[in-house]
């Protein structure tokens, strides 16, 4: 079934359409940047809504309505091939023929605030957004011009770059310091602790982005990026839950 369904979706795509399509080892910019804005619009969105619950349902709805659209996009030609005039630009070589990353992104931010506390799936939610294209971009240029470095420990560990692994840590360290204070009613701009926890959880971010699933990214990034944050800051007194 799954060959059956790859073969009619690919079948869909014209030629110029299958064109525009980049593989995974390309920087691929208007993807990089529609997932930074997908991730801000989720944290804007948390913020503006009254209650957590009220954002679930927006988060929710979204998914539910993406799987839809994915399922009539594989299983109908027509209209798969509707979506693809307007979302192939979008689209990595292979998604044709398969969910796309979407639901996986939605799905993601969807458990991260159903689990964590909303000052830590915020967090996750930016690693996901901001750190994880920034590190794709940084680990493919870094390939292109023949200069990552993968030494073989690192190779049987993860198949990502060290400098996109990096290039996470800097960005999402980055995002911490300015972030964690706002998130964090005990923690304020300039202490100690806000520098080095902001650090730490770079760390966690790298990690996760640097750790092989079997899953989407998209999904496995926020989750295990704010399982790690999580133990920390609730060790620290910053949240409440895992730890005290």
């Amino acid at each position: 079934m799954e060959g059956a369904s790859h073969m009619s979706s690919t079948g869909q795509m014209s030629p110029p359409e299958r064109r525009m399509l980049r593989r995974g080892d390309e920087i691929h910019l208007k993807r990089r940047l529609f997932h930074i804005f997908n991730g801000l619009l989720a944290v804007t969105i948390s913020i503006l809504v009254d209650s957590k619950e009220n954002f679930l349902l927006i988060v929710g709805g979204f998914f539910l309505v993406e799987v839809s659209i994915e399922l009539l996009r594989l299983r109908i030609p027509t209209f798969g091939s509707w979506i693809h005039r307007y979302t192939c630009s979008l689209m990595r070589c292979g998604e044709e023929g398969r969910l796309s990353g979407i639901p996986f992104y939605a799905l993601g931010v969807f458990i991260s605030f159903v689990v964590f506390p909303k000052s830590i799936a915020t967090l996750a939610v930016l690693y996901l957004g901001i750190g994880d294209p920034v590190a794709s971009v940084v680990g493919v240029y870094r390939a292109k011009k023949g200069r990552i470095y993968r030494p073989g420990w690192f190779k049987s560990f993860s198949p990502k770059s060290i400098e996109g692994a990096l290039a996470c840590f800097v960005i999402c360290s980055f995002i911490n310091l300015i972030a964690m204070p706002l998130v964090f009613s005990r923690m304020n701009f300039g202490e100690w602790n806000w520098f080095f926890v902001s650090l730490l959880a770079g760390i966690c971010a790298m990690v996760a982005e640097l750790i092989p699933t079997r899953t989407d990214d998209n999904l496995s990034l926020p989750l295990i990026s704010g399982s790690l944050v999580w133990l920390i800051t609730s060790f620290l007194g910053y949240t409440p839950g895992l730890i005290g």
